[in-house]
């Protein structure tokens, strides 16, 4: 944005006028961007935030099952949809909170949130671009049990919180298509 400023000032007898040229740039602060879909991450509008949600440290975290999503693309894209993304889990303590918000708000034992090797096979990404080296996989997981088994969640034979590798409501074994949505600054 470029903007015009004339400024006229008279001091003691002497007239003096000065025009400027400013330019302006505004770059979102915090947000970074998916390069096929330019969707901007890490910014949102806490008006989208759904009543209910849980809050940890300056995040918050919403837990879906819709008859509608019948796969993890859909999730993510709705998740975008409601300013959010699919949930990122990169501490010890997030990990703990969500898994104990999802027990004791919702009763849910499954729910899969954004870690994906759907790309290329055993390389792990959060799905909206967020950078962490935090795990929590069950011994013997990731195991690729089936080529489709490429979705991280929580999984009700894991009853300590830790992850499974799944297919979104496929063949892995009663995961259903409960997904994590997530809102805030990253």
């Amino acid at each position: 944005m470029n903007m015009t400023f004339h400024a006229s000032m008279e001091y003691m007898g002497y007239q003096a006028d000065v025009d400027y040229d400013i330019q302006y740039q505004f770059i979102p602060l915090a947000a970074s961007a998916d390069s096929e879909t330019g969707t901007v991450y890490g910014q949102f509008d806490k008006s989208k935030v759904p009543e209910g949600a849980g809050e940890y440290n300056g995040h918050y975290y919403y837990a879906y099952n819709l008859d509608t999503i019948t796969n993890w693309e859909e999730a993510k894209q709705y998740c975008e949809e409601m300013g959010g993304y699919l949930a990122t889990v990169t501490s010890r303590e997030e990990d703990e909170f969500l898994y104990a918000y999802l027990q004791n708000t919702f009763q849910y034992e499954n729910a899969y949130f954004g870690f994906t090797d759907r790309e290329e096979e055993g390389n792990w990404k959060w799905s909206n671009g967020e950078e962490g080296s935090y795990t929590n996989w069950h011994e013997g997981e990731p195991n690729a049990e089936s080529a489709e088994e490429d979705f991280a969640m929580y999984y009700y034979k894991y009853p300590e919180g830790t992850w499974n590798d799944g297919d979104f409501g496929g063949g892995t074994v009663n995961s259903g298509t409960v997904f994590i949505c997530e809102w805030g600054e990253f």
